[in-house]
């Protein structure tokens, strides 16, 4: 398969599988779906002939990702845990969805997030998207265009009002705060992914950015 071939099959893709889940599926499924695109993704890739190197994969690149990555998981926690002991930071966490028992937290943030949600979504956009587009394009443009398609994916469970955003789940607000901040995070984790060399780095500060948080606002919520 092309690379033009592979990078629009992933865009159609990805396009088709957000519209899928976010109007027709049940929210309970919404795990399983993203999983199988992942493995479709892949399938992709290796279609595309992608190298490990291209995808973020390379064992030599390993220790890389690792230092980058659990560097930033180790910011973000400091951030989070003064916010937690502030009193007055603390509505910076406030979310509905931590008001849960202690093992569904957990669950939530160390399995279905970091496996359902970061893996997948870092394999998509940080491995195989970024892969192709860095054969079309120089790596800061490639960078652009990737944080782009990473924040558009988030807007449409927001629009309908079934996502987290800024403003309320379905305002113009909560579309335009979530494209602003899902971009910033996609431009952070590809940035961390080329500066690295490892998807490892990106996976690490996805799953900081979105389990830690998601941990933190559950303590709050007691």
């Amino acid at each position: 398969m092309s690379t033009r071939a592979a990078l629009a099959a992933t865009l159609v893709l990805t396009v088709l599988v957000n519209v899928v889940r976010s109007v027709w599926v049940p929210d309970r499924f919404d795990p399983w779906i993203t999983i199988a695109l992942g493995v479709v993704v892949a399938l992709i890739a290796l279609a595309a002939a992608m190298t490990a190197d291209e995808l973020g994969l390379a064992r030599t690149a390993i220790p890389s990702g690792l230092r980058w990555g659990l560097g930033v998981v180790a910011v973000i926690v400091a951030g989070l845990a003064v916010v937690v002991l502030v009193p007055s930071l603390q509505s910076v966490l406030e979310d509905d969805r931590a008001e849960i028992s202690l093992r569904s937290m957990l669950w939530r943030a160390l399995v279905v997030i970091p496996v359902a949600t970061v893996v997948v979504e870092e394999l998509l956009f940080r491995g195989v998207l970024l892969g192709l587009l860095q054969r079309l394009l120089s790596p800061g443009r490639a960078l652009i265009a990737c944080a782009a398609v990473f924040g558009l994916w988030h807007l449409l469970p927001v629009w309908r009002g079934g996502g987290a955003g800024v403003g309320g789940g379905g305002s113009i607000g909560a579309v335009a705060g979530t494209f602003i901040a899902t971009f910033a995070a996609g431009i952070g984790f590809g940035w961390l992914r080329q500066r690295s060399g490892s998807l490892i780095a990106p996976i690490c500060a996805h799953i900081g950015t979105n389990s830690a948080t998601f941990a933190a606002a559950w303590l709050v919520a007691r």
